[in-house]
């Protein structure tokens, strides 16, 4: 639920005229700081899971593959091809 007003807010103040008008009882609705606090832990929460999962599985290589947990070398531009 966090994560859903945090998308309405960050679309809602977006420079997309359409965004505006769509959300646009959103549009000059405060932000609280609880729910900012609430939702940049969540956010963090979920940036250290990806990371970690990375790290696990898959580094030195370019990219986890989170199905099956398994690597993939796709970046030639870094010489892994």
């Amino acid at each position: 639920p966090i994560l859903i007003v945090l998308m309405l807010y960050l679309i809602s103040s977006s420079s997309s005229s359409s965004a505006r008008l769509h959300f646009s009882k959103y549009y000059h609705m405060p932000f609280p700081d609880k729910l900012r606090r609430t939702a940049a832990n969540e956010v963090r929460a979920m940036f250290d899971l990806s990371f970690d999962s990375y790290m696990k599985y898959a580094f030195p290589h370019d990219e986890l593959k989170p199905v099956t947990g398994s690597f993939t070398d796709s970046l030639p531009e870094l010489g892994n091809a």
